[in-house]
Formats: structure tokens, C-alpha cells, sequence
């Protein structure tokens, strides 16, 4: 089930990160923004952006999905908090994105519902699949990572 609470827009606010800091750090949005301008053939398709709680990668994230969504380039979106017990877990990550990219490409509607339709569990069998590996799925170089700054 979709968990509308974990879209950009639901009104979440994420806390400023711990360093004291009142803007987004700039230079971590451009990388960022670097990366999102590769073509996809020479990039890892998932950036994980992580770092110690309150380093501020919500902040980023909400930034980036706030810039992108103005240049009409945000497909979707899911913000997990741990204070939040429809958000922090994997459960509704695939189900969230899937409705968040019905809504940005209503042309996908179809093509969803037809992978629902036929298989009911698909949900829990691609995150076996990425989680556990299958023969025919190769995850090696999809994802590329970056650290938030250190709290100082």
C-alpha cells in the first residue's frame, strides 16, 4: 500500500541538520545535481545518500526533490523517518514509488497494474530479488553512494 506521508510534498519537515547550519550545503546539491545530468548508460541509476542521523540528508533530499520537481524532472520520491511507523521500513517503498510514477507519467498506469495483475507478491519477490540476489539480476554498479558532511 502507498504511504502518501512519504512523498516530498506531504508537509513533512525535515529537521535542520545538527551542525548548525541554516542552508542546504550547496556543494553536495551540485554533486548531486552532476550526477543526475550523466547520461544514464554511463551512471549508476540509484544514488544512496548517506551520513550520521542529522548530518542532514533529509534536507538535501527535500531540496533536490523540490529542485527537480521545478524543472518538472522528479519521477518520485519516498522519505523514510524512523518516527514514523507507515515510514521506517521497506514494506511500502515499492507500492509508494509505484503510485508516485503513476502520478508523474500517467502513461505507466497501465504498464503497473498489468505487473500487479500478474503477480499479486511482486513487491516482496523484487525486494528478494535485490536483496538475496537472482541469476537474472545484476545489481553490481546501479548504485553509487555519497556521504553527507560530518556533524561538526
Amino acid at each position: 500500500m502507498a504511504v502518501p506521508s512519504a512523498f516530498y510534498d506531504s508537509g513533512f519537515e525535515p529537521d535542520m541538520p545538527r551542525n548548525d547550519e541554516t542552508q542546504v550545503d550547496t556543494a553536495v546539491l551540485e554533486k548531486i545535481s552532476e550526477w543526475l545530468s550523466l547520461p544514464v548508460e554511463l551512471t549508476a541509476v540509484i544514488m544512496w545518500l548517506y551520513g550520521a542521523a542529522g548530518a542532514g540528508k533529509s534536507v538535501i533530499a527535500q531540496a533536490m526533490a523540490e529542485i527537480l520537481e521545478s524543472q518538472q524532472q522528479l519521477l518520485a520520491t519516498f522519505f523514510f523517518s524512523c518516527d514514523d511507523p507507515s515510514r521506517n521500513h521497506i514494506k511500502s517503498v515499492i507500492a509508494t514509488l509505484a503510485y508516485n510514477i503513476t502520478l508523474s507519467v500517467p502513461e505507466s498506469r497501465p504498464l503497473i497494474t498489468a505487473t500487479i495483475e500478474m503477480d499479486p507478491h511482486y513487491e516482496s519477490h523484487l525486494w528478494d530479488s535485490f536483496l538475496y540476489g537472482a541469476p537474472d539480476l545484476d545489481f553490481a554498479g546501479l548504485i553509487v553512494t555519497l556521504r553527507c558532511p560530518d556533524i561538526q
